[in-house]
């Protein structure tokens, strides 16, 4: 009996030389593998010859226009060299209609997959361009994080839409609890009557995939990170933008003893000379381990929801979720409505008035937040990247056996 060839997935997104720098793309490489596919990476991110890219950075757009007609050369070269099964896309900007329509006619049978972490449609703020429009017809599955946009992309030509919400890869978010904390929720987590909620789905203390539960690794936090650099009541971590200035501004103004900690990029050089905010700025963008100690060491975890956002969630939802911290997110329809559970799984905010009132409830109320937070750990179990990625190739599977 033949063994079924093994898939071939070719994944295009930008990834991070710097071992200490996480990049999302990077977390599909294992999410795939461990569903049995081959990977290969095309990196976005890296021109083959430096040297060129002096050049075109130095003539400016028409610089750009000659490095992107190499990169787009490049994966040209590198889908007819090893012919993919899949051409998985992640975010890509810099790819263009007619690079796209050479590979099809090379390649008649391969599946050309395009996932978009950002919204296709905004261009004011750079996370997307009319390139990304262009290909749309040449897209076999456009996967989406939003509801709300897939008729949009629908109306602009995409043949086929899916929803994939934001997962989070469990080894790099996972919590600090120990497992015996966990356990004690045994008895928690049915929520009664609520629909959908069953005792089966939730009585069983969430368990990391491939991780056995005796086995499970979690983070430590010894005493003097606590009482340190990470302890604080409240945490954001994030890049500066003037909203999220006026929601913590509000805060300290209204809780002027609240132990804020902000981690983050543009902080000191975008606020004012004089803003309070200053005091409370820990440090630049943190990741990994660092960011688990973070999430370990407050009380409560803000997360704040931007434009684009639209009324869905982001990547911080559930990566917050899986360390089974206590999550205050930026109220959206998507995240108060099923599998949210406002004030059962989630916490969420309105404005800044509503911002300062849930803080201020929930700052003192350690049982009711460890709870909702540990609710929120279980939930997130069922969003692992490993899962939407095996329950995407399994569907691309069965519908390429009935076509």
């Amino acid at each position: 009996m033949n063994q079924p060839k093994q898939l071939h997935i070719l994944l295009v997104g930008k990834f991070s030389t710097n071992p200490a720098v996480y990049t999302y793309p990077s977390s599909f490489i294992p999410a795939f593998e461990s569903a049995g596919a081959l990977v290969s990476t095309f990196n976005l991110a890296i021109n083959t010859f430096p040297w060129i890219e002096k050049i075109c950075f130095r003539l400016g757009k028409f610089g750009a226009f000659i490095a992107t007609h190499l990169l787009n050369k490049r994966l040209i070269d590198m889908t007819q060299k090893i012919r993919p099964d899949i051409l998985f896309i992640i975010k890509g900007t810099q790819i263009t209609a007619s690079t796209l329509r050479t590979i099809k006619k090379m390649n008649q049978q391969i599946q050309i997959i395009h996932f978009y972490p950002d919204n296709p449609f905004c261009f004011w703020n750079g996370n997307s361009n009319a390139q990304v429009l262009n290909t749309l017809p040449y897209i076999d599955l456009f996967l989406i994080w939003s509801k709300q946009l897939i008729p949009i992309l629908e109306s602009a030509g995409c043949h086929r839409v899916a929803y994939f919400p934001f997962a989070f890869d469990p080894t790099l978010y996972y919590p600090s609890p120990t497992y015996s904390e966990i356990s004690l929720l045994k008895n928690r987590m049915d929520p009664g009557a609520l629909p959908g909620m069953t005792k089966t789905r939730n009585s069983s203390p969430p368990v990391i995939p491939g991780r056995a539960p005796e086995s499970r690794a979690f983070l430590s936090i010894n005493t003097n990170e606590r009482s340190g650099t990470f302890t604080s009541d409240v945490a954001f971590i994030g890049t500066w933008d003037r909203e999220r200035e006026a929601l913590l501004l509000a805060i300290i103004k209204a809780i002027p003893t609240i132990n804020l900690a902000i981690w983050g990029n543009r902080w000191h050089e975008h606020l004012p000379t004089q803003s309070p905010l200053h005091a409370y700025i820990r440090g630049k963008a943190i990741y990994k381990e660092t960011l688990l100690k973070a999430f370990a060491a407050t009380k409560i975890v803000l997360n704040f929801m931007r434009p684009q956002n639209l009324q869905a969630h982001n990547m911080r939802t559930f990566e917050t979720l899986a360390t089974g911290s206590f999550l205050l997110t930026q109220k959206t329809e998507e995240q108060t409505q099923f599998p949210f559970i406002e004030d059962f799984n989630i916490a969420c905010f309105v404005d800044a008035e509503d911002l300062v009132k849930k803080i201020a409830f929930y700052v003192n109320q350690d049982s009711l937040r460890k709870v909702v937070a540990l609710r929120g750990l279980a939930l997130a179990q069922e969003f692992t990247l490993q899962a939407q990625v095996q329950s995407l190739l399994t569907t691309l599977a069965e519908s390429g056996k009935s076509s």
